[in-house]
């Protein structure tokens, strides 16, 4: 049992399925205290010794689980020696923990709900965020966006790695890019300080695009910063309460005026970036095709051709290396499938403009090529070369077999 009549009366109440949210605080704040008490050498055996002092009719782990729940449900400067003292046994309990925890929460008002950002705030060192994120049941990316939103530049660098600098600072660009841009925050100030970062952060908007477009999960564009006085914004076994944002709050890359200046300083990763050709077969019905397409216009009326981001984005060839051949291109554009060569539609429009069909026909080596042409171009010169399959399949294609 536990030594404190107050703590065992509400665990009894608990478990018998009452919440006495009246007295919750009151009794958290016991729990914690009583736990902090015991000290650094041994601290959940020592409490467990103290709970099996008299018999009980509950297991002295479920009452261990409830207290050291109830304590994490009240986030204050003491959780950041509760977290470090009890680290390994929050680690290996961190499910039983995490769904008391979890629990908890619902039976709490919406201004008293509890604070995940200020439980991690109070962490003396980003050893102690994997206990801390497992026993809250959330995940290191949404700690990172939670930071963002608080501009808590301290908990944000705690969530990267510390030890893969290329690794970090893509993370916390795609954290940054997620949001609209404040440049006056701490952690935008932290990471966009030279002409670098402006690129890195960019290049993350121009990713996010791509992901927009033909991405898995196309509905995620971004998120905006809640109004003041709102609730908690990371919560236990909670997605964070952020508003979702639309092309008015975060604008598209392509649509930033300063598109054309931005592309030029670092053409060829952004070529790649938004352009490369995806392997895994795409359905056509859950990508916005026509959105990819018109993004795909401004890179081009911005100064890139269809050849540049054949040779980089399509065939792959390096920076300084010589062109792809019209043969390669070709036959490139013939493996796609069908939706890859509808999103590169405009790209080897622009390209193919330069040769005549005499020259692309010399330089077609397979009867996909000869049928990738036809459907860009419905040229039934294109078709008559062929050694049949290519009508086969565009004939299927146009009956919509």
């Amino acid at each position: 049992m536990f030594p404190n009549h107050e703590i065992e009366s509400f665990y009894r109440s608990y478990k018998d399925g009452y919440f006495l949210k009246d007295e919750f605080l009151d009794v958290a704040s016991l729990c914690e205290e009583w736990l902090l008490g015991f000290d650094d050498k041994e601290p959940v055996k020592q409490a467990l010794s103290i709970l099996a002092l008299q018999p009980s009719d509950y297991k002295n782990d479920d009452r261990l689980h409830v207290a050291m729940s109830m304590a994490l449900c009240i986030p204050s400067e003491k959780t950041g020696t509760l977290i470090p003292r009890y680290s390994t046994y929050i680690e290996n309990e961190s499910f039983a923990l995490g769904s008391i925890i979890a629990e908890l929460n619902k039976c709490l008002p919406p201004h008293g709900k509890v604070d995940v950002l200020r439980a991690i705030s109070a962490l003396p060192g980003r050893e102690y965020y994997q206990a801390a994120r497992l026993a809250y049941m959330v995940s290191m990316t949404e700690i990172r966006n939670a930071a963002l939103v608080e501009d808590n530049l301290e908990v944000f660098k705690n969530t990267l790695t510390g030890e893969a600098p290329k690794r970090d600072m893509n993370l916390a660009m795609e954290a940054l890019a997620s949001f609209p841009e404040n440049q006056s925050s701490e952690i935008h100030q932290a990471l966009i300080h030279d002409d670098q970062g402006g690129k890195d952060l960019f290049f993350q908007r121009v990713k996010r695009l791509r992901q927009k477009y033909l991405g898995e999960y196309t509905e995620e564009w971004g998120w905006l910063r809640p109004a003041p006085g709102s609730a908690a914004i990371l919560q236990p076994y909670e997605s964070p309460a952020l508003p979702i944002a639309t092309f008015n709050e975060i604008p598209p890359a392509h649509l930033d005026p300063q598109f054309s200046i931005r592309l030029g300083d670092d053409k060829q990763r952004l070529v790649d970036s938004f352009f490369y050709v995806q392997s895994a077969y795409l359905e056509e019905h859950d990508k916005d095709v026509q959105g990819f397409l018109e993004a795909a216009k401004a890179f081009m009326a911005a100064g890139v051709s269809g050849a540049y981001i054949i040779d980089h984005a399509v065939v792959g060839k390096a920076e300084g290396s010589p062109p792809a051949t019209l043969m390669e291109a070709l036959e490139a554009f013939g493996r796609m499938n069908p939706i890859n060569q509808a999103i590169f539609a405009p790209v080897y429009t622009d390209y193919l403009s330069q040769f005549t069909d005499r020259e692309i026909i010399a330089q077609c080596e397979s009867d996909g090529a000869l049928a990738a042409v036809y459907g860009l171009t419905r040229k039934k010169a294109f078709l008559l070369e062929s050694r049949g399959s290519a009508i086969d399949r565009c004939l299927s294609s146009d009956l919509g077999l």
